[in-house]
């Protein structure tokens, strides 16, 4: 009988004895099997051997007891011993690597398996191989049982959560909300009414719809006239009255449906937005989601001399936007901005002119470099230590965050060839847009401060 046992933060596979004998080092033994995680979290660091953890039956040598363990745990074991010893490098994490993907050859329980998925999802973050971590914890929760939970809370994954393969994957993980119910809860956060207004509505539409019919039958029985037909100009108003109440009700129905899928829209915007990287030191990327809460970014999309206009604009209320949790990203909207900019064409044409200069002497007739090296966007605002990387955060993969404001501005119909702002507000939702640069003194006195009370009560 095996079952999951927690060793130094990580899942470890653990022999029991029979029921009828219980172990002298697991006082959570029992004649039921220990269920993986519910009587030891797995943040308990308990630093215990294998020789340790099993219990020889009685008559019985304990060489005869290790016997018994799967040759799938022990491999288990020895992996996890490799990996929290002493020599925690790149070598080290190899080899336990292999040691954990070779017990799953080994024909494993459903314990072994599960403890060998979750540690090689672990070896993967350690080298930094975000997308097969991400596949080797998913299996492990989805098809093994390790609770969310886990992985949401262990340290040794922190990195991972960090990055966008995990927040791509998080909403496909078991006993976590699906991506699709979170737009669905945050659609609905946006109008908290519209759901009872829209059921209250629906219900007396399908009464009044009811009620027409039965109407419009007993007109057509005034219509033909003979005993007992319906007074006609009782008839009509009856039908006038039920016609009004369809004709505004669907109208409340109609106006809330087309509400809540525009609003849909916007979260599901809101939440692509949130998963663009944004570089954090020279090795660290994170998505914008993990600023929400501290941080409301103002996106500057356009060219270089205007993104330069627009943050010396803002210098002279640096320190009351800091104060307010404000950070720019600027995004320079490539060379296809030069027609609209005469300084980035003059720009252009010197660097054009430098690099032919530099050219390799033609050593023949029609000899030429061959190899043009492109040129690297220079950055708009120069990196600084402390508060400039605060006050500046910076995009990784322009591209698509270029693509997303485009996307913002067709939707509030502004042009894509102006130079633009888009605020965020702290919990993620767009505050503002539009053209030109951000009004920052209008900023100053909109928002709150970050340790102030309204931004606590609001979140925006």
């Amino acid at each position: 009988m095996a079952a999951v046992m927690l060793s130094a933060g990580r899942l470890a596979v653990s022999a029991l004895p029979r029921p009828t004998n219980r172990c002298d080092c697991m006082r959570s033994c029992s004649r039921q099997p220990l269920r993986p995680f519910s009587r030891q979290p797995l943040r308990q660091r308990a630093r215990r051997s294998t020789q340790h953890r099993v219990a020889a039956e009685p008559g019985k040598s304990s060489s005869t007891a290790a016997e018994k363990i799967s040759a799938a745990e022990a491999t288990v074991n020895k992996g996890l011993e490799v990996f929290h010893g002493a020599t925690k490098g790149v070598e080290a994490t190899r080899k336990a690597l292999a040691l954990f993907q070779k017990a799953l050859d080994m024909q494993p329980s459903s314990a072994e398996a599960q403890a060998a998925y979750y540690n090689i999802g672990c070896c993967h973050v350690r080298l930094q191989q975000w997308q097969e971590a991400v596949d080797a914890i998913k299996k492990s929760i989805n098809e093994y049982g390790v609770p969310y939970k886990t992985a949401q809370e262990d340290k040794d994954l922190a990195p991972l959560r960090e990055r966008r393969e995990w927040l791509d994957a998080v909403g496909t993980l078991r006993g976590n909300i699906s991506d699709k119910s979170l737009v669905q809860l945050r659609t609905e956060a946006k109008a908290p009414f519209r759901l009872i207004r829209l059921i209250l509505a629906s219900g007396l539409l399908f009464g009044a719809g009811v009620g027409l019919i039965i109407i419009a039958t007993r007109l057509v029985q005034s219509l033909q006239g003979g005993d007992g037909a319906p007074d006609l100009p009782e008839t009509l108003k009856n039908l006038a009255i039920n016609g009004a109440a369809v004709a505004g009700l669907g109208f409340i129905v109609q106006r809330d449906l087309a509400s809540s899928q525009r609003d849909k829209k916007v979260v599901e915007r809101e939440e692509s937005l949130a998963r663009l990287l944004v570089a954090v030191g020279r090795d660290r990327q994170l998505p914008l989601a993990s600023f929400r809460e501290t941080t409301r970014p103002v996106l500057l999309a356009g060219s270089r001399t205007w993104l330069k206009k627009a943050l010396a604009a803002a210098e002279p209320y640096r320190e009351e936007l800091r104060e307010r949790g404000v950070s720019v990203v600027p995004l320079p909207s490539a060379i296809a901005k030069l027609e609209d900019d005469p300084a980035e064409r003059l720009r252009a044409l010197k660097q054009e002119f430098g690099a032919a200069k530099k050219a390799r002497p033609s050593k023949g007739f029609g000899s030429t470099n061959d190899k043009a090296t492109p040129e690297k966007l220079p950055d708009v605002v120069e990196k600084a230590g402390g508060d400039e990387r605060k006050w500046s955060l910076e995009p990784v993969e322009v591209e698509e965050w270029l693509q997303w404001v485009d996307t913002q501005l067709t939707t509030a119909g502004i042009e894509k060839t102006e130079n633009v702002f888009v605020q965020v507000s702290l919990d993620g939702t767009v505050r503002s847009s539009g053209l030109g640069i951000p009004p920052w003194r209008k900023f100053v006195d909109d928002l709150a401060p970050l340790d102030d009370v309204r931004t606590k009560l609001t979140r925006q």
